[in-house]
C-alpha cells in the first residue's frame, strides 16, 4: 500500500504537540483541562504518545507538520504547504474521528479543499461502546456537509492499475 500511496499522492502527517503553557491560556483548558490533561501524560513532541506509529513511519520525502490544537490547520503551515504544492484534494485518516479528524476536515472545507475520509483508517474512543458512536456521527456530518466518506479498499480500487502490458 505504501508504494501505491507514494505513486499517486503526496504523503503528509500531522503530529500532535500540546504544550502546557499554550494549554493554560486556551479555551480547551477552561473546558476540559482537568479531565483531559491531568488524567493522561502531557503529549510532548517526539514521545510515545505523539509519535506516528511505526508501520506508518514518515519517509524522508513525506511532509510532517506538528499541530498544537485539534485542527491541523490552526496556526500551522498546513494550508500554505498545501497551496504551494497545488493540492486541492485531501484524504484523511487518523485519531480521534470526532475531534481531530473532524476539526481538520471542517477547517479544510472552509479553505475550499475537497476531503475524503477513509472510515476504516481512523478510530474513535469516545462513545465506542454505545449503539451509535461519535465516529458514525462524524462520518454522517462529513457525508452530508463537509466532503465524502469511503473505505481504504474502495479508495485503492478507484485508481487505475498500471501493468507492464499496459505500458507497452
Amino acid at each position: 500500500m505504501r508504494r501505491f500511496i507514494s505513486t499517486f499522492i503526496i504523503v503528509g502527517f500531522l503530529g500532535a504537540h500540546f504544550n502546557m503553557e499554550l494549554q493554560a491560556s486556551s479555551p480547551l483548558e477552561a473546558k476540559s483541562g482537568s479531565v483531559m490533561l491531568d488524567a493522561k501524560p502531557e503529549p510532548i513532541r517526539d514521545t510515545w504518545n505523539t509519535d506516528i506509529v511505526t508501520e506508518l513511519k514518515p519517509q524522508s520525502s513525506d511532509i510532517v507538520i506538528y499541530k498544537t490544537r485539534f485542527s491541523g490547520f490552526y496556526e500551522t503551515d498546513l494550508d500554505a504547504t498545501l497551496k504551494k504544492l497545488g493540492i486541492k484534494y485531501l484524504v484523511l485518516t487518523g485519531v480521534t474521528t470526532s475531534v481531530c479528524v473532524e476539526s481538520t476536515v471542517r477547517d479544510a472545507m472552509f479553505r475550499d479543499y475537497l476531503c475524503v475520509l477513509l472510515k476504516d483508517c481512523m478510530s474513535e474512543p469516545i462513545g465506542h461502546d454505545l449503539p451509535r458512536s461519535n465516529h458514525e456521527a462524524s462520518l454522517l456530518n462529513t457525508e452530508v456537509l463537509l466532503g465524502w466518506v469511503s473505505d481504504s479498499e474502495q479508495f485503492v480500487k478507484a485508481f487505475p492499475v498500471k501493468t507492464a502490458k499496459a505500458d507497452r
